[in-house]
């Protein structure tokens, strides 16, 4: 009875090794930045966030980033607050999924 076990046996084991690993890569981060946007045109417009630590960050908005009417031109100079997910880290790129106004302090 063993000897007709063994050879199955083994042929599943082998299977079950040579099947290569995937590889996991992990959920995109979701970032929440504020600071204030500004936008630098040259042959395009280029967005960024400066946050408090003067630390530029550039932001790609795609047509499904939520974002308050008349943006990006309303946004310039004014404080933000935004979620997206990080491009790279250096330089430091977040894709936008939302996007909102700081009310002013009076």
């Amino acid at each position: 009875m063993r000897s007709l076990l063994l050879p199955p046996l083994l042929v599943l084991c082998f299977g079950v090794a040579c099947v290569p690993a995937r590889s996991v890569t992990p959920a995109a981060q979701l970032l929440t930045l504020s600071g204030w946007f500004h936008t630098v045109w040259g042959e395009r417009a280029h967005y960024w966030l400066i946050d408090d630590r003067q630390q530029w960050t550039e932001l790609q908005l795609g047509a499904d980033a939520v974002l308050p009417p008349g943006a990006p031109q309303t946004l310039e100079g004014k404080r933000v607050v935004l979620s997206g997910t990080p491009v790279s880290a250096a330089p430091r790129v977040v894709r936008v999924t939302s996007l909102s106004l700081i009310p002013e302090r009076r």
